[in-house]
């Protein structure tokens, strides 16, 4: 794939292209907790927000508050196209054809439709909330991190010259590609790329994930941006967030309903999708007490995702 990133960034017209450009275009456990969601909680309603942690970057100051509207805007217009539906339907997900059931897929394409969102400016931060069913508005999650990511990066780009562009592209280039060089003598290596919430931009994006695949071969198995996967022939990789736990666990009505609601998801997401995805997210309360008291079931579980532990102590504890 050849782009040339820095006469594009110069030249190019931004009002005239969108971010998002499919509502595959987010992460594919969105996808599979979508329909988690829906087959057990579609009906539960739901508020949540997207703030900027990092509060000395001013980013009501950065990024356009009409451009940020209308690049939302876009995203709320979006339908699942025919093309897509047949993909999800019919295609080979973890070793499973048929993962995604053709009532949820039919119900994605005539039904689903993103709920408004409320955009407000607080001490200098742009804060985005979103309410309405579960089911409805957890796919503004990667949506909207990417839209403003993206934007972010375009007002830095805005501000350079042209030469100072293609010396900036020309060095990520190479950081990419010494990457690459320390990766290719691994033999055991399994590397999957997750960047479509934290991307420089889409089209960078799509050069990472399709350099990484030409230069890693089968040790590269594949991308969380389901767009990109369906594009580009390659494995939608992922499985479940904390945002599952978390929700399940407020809705609990009683102490004992709290500590079981962790092991809850986990019991119905393996009712929803059997042997596919068995992998399971302990720390959402702290992976320490989740290990404790985990049913003996939970063993035999393909593997555990270690977040936000030491991966070797983690390991010890598993």
């Amino acid at each position: 794939m050849l782009v040339n990133f820095s006469g594009r960034a110069h030249n190019h017209n931004f009002a005239t292209d969108f971010i998002v450009r499919s509502l595959l275009d987010t992460d594919w456990y969105k996808l599979a907790m979508l329909q988690f969601i829906w087959r057990h909680f579609r009906d539960v309603k739901v508020r949540f927000s997207l703030i900027n942690r990092t509060r000395s970057v001013k980013l009501a100051r950065i990024i356009d508050e009409a451009e940020l509207r209308r690049q939302l805007d876009n995203v709320r217009s979006l339908r699942l196209k025919r093309s897509e539906a047949v993909w999800l339907q019919g295609n080979t997900f973890y070793g499973q054809r048929g993962i995604f059931r053709p009532e949820f897929v039919a119900w994605l394409a005539d039904e689903f439709a993103l709920p408004d969102y409320r955009l407000s400016e607080e001490d200098g931060q742009w804060r985005l909330d979103f309410e309405g069913s579960w089911a409805m508005t957890t796919m503004w999650e990667i949506y909207a991190l990417s839209v403003i990511n993206e934007l972010k990066t375009r007002a830095a780009l805005a501000s350079m010259t042209e030469t100072e562009l293609d010396i900036l592209y020309a060095r990520a280039k190479v950081r990419l590609w010494d990457k690459i060089e320390k990766l290719r003598p691994l033999e055991d290596l399994s590397l999957s790329d997750f960047g479509t919430r934290r991307r420089h931009s889409f089209l960078w994006q799509e050069y990472v994930v399709e350099t990484m695949a030409a230069e890693l071969g089968p040790r590269f198995i594949g991308t969380s941006n389901t767009h990109l996967a369906m594009k580009h022939d390659l494995e939608a990789i992922g499985t479940n967030a904390h945002e599952l736990p978390t929700t399940v666990a407020a809705l609990a009505r009683s102490d004992d309903d709290l500590r079981v609601a962790q092991y809850d998801v986990l019991r119905l997401w393996q009712e929803t999708y059997g042997g596919a995805m068995l992998v399971f997210l302990p720390d959402t309360f702290g992976s320490t007490q989740f290990l404790k008291d985990a049913p003996e079931w939970v063993a035999d579980w393909t593997g555990m995702r270690v977040d936000s532990k030491d991966p070797v102590m983690a390991g010890e504890d598993i």
